[in-house]
């Protein structure tokens, strides 16, 4: 047990399990931390939305992928997609489009953050665990900001993948990140 304060987010990959999701909100109302959801393939069923949408009321991000969206939703056209999930009741979403980039969806509005890839791929093994994971350090850092909690993903998951193995040098890949966020939300043109 940890005291309230300690924590400032969570990042959960889970199913959607009622009894767990009731059992980590009161955690998460006593501790007053932040949560993302990035769902388990095995949940992103349209026969599973009720309990998805149950579960949502605990997080304050849910992360996605096309593959997950198509088949939660049942639909095909990214445009229809984008409707069905800014329908859903969480306060921002996280959905990640593979290479061509991701989206965040606050308020109604749906924000895209076209890929910086610009540089070749050396590993894209776990960007979109790079990228959820950088969504809730930059909610918990900066705010319900959908521009820069989508620009701080998108730049982290394009670190992870010209990388393979540990970063030689954690420092000055941060501040070249760092910069890059900067230079691109101020650039965002949503």
């Amino acid at each position: 047990h940890s005291s309230a304060g300690d924590v400032k987010g969570l990042y959960m990959a889970q199913n959607h399990d009622e009894v767990f999701w009731d059992k980590l909100g009161a955690i998460k109302k006593r501790d007053g931390f932040k949560m993302i959801w990035e769902i388990e393939g095995p949940s992103a069923r349209k026969k599973h939305l009720n309990k998805v949408q149950y579960a949502l009321q605990y997080v304050d991000i849910f992360s996605i992928n096309l593959q997950e969206s198509r088949r939660l939703s049942g639909l095909e056209k990214e445009e229809d997609i984008l409707d069905f999930l800014k329908a859903l009741p969480a306060p921002m979403l996280l959905f990640r489009v593979g290479a061509r980039g991701l989206y965040t969806l606050f308020e109604g509005r749906a924000y895209f953050h076209p890929s910086v890839l610009d540089f070749g791929v050396v590993d894209p093994t776990g960007c979109g665990n790079t990228s959820t994971g950088a969504a809730i350090y930059a909610y918990c850092e900066h705010g319900a900001d959908p521009i820069m909690v989508g620009t701080i993903a998108n730049v982290a998951a394009a670190q992870n993948a010209r990388q393979f193995g540990l970063i030689p040098d954690y420092a000055n890949v941060r501040e070249e990140s760092l910069a890059k966020v900067q230079e691109i939300y101020a650039a965002y043109q949503g």
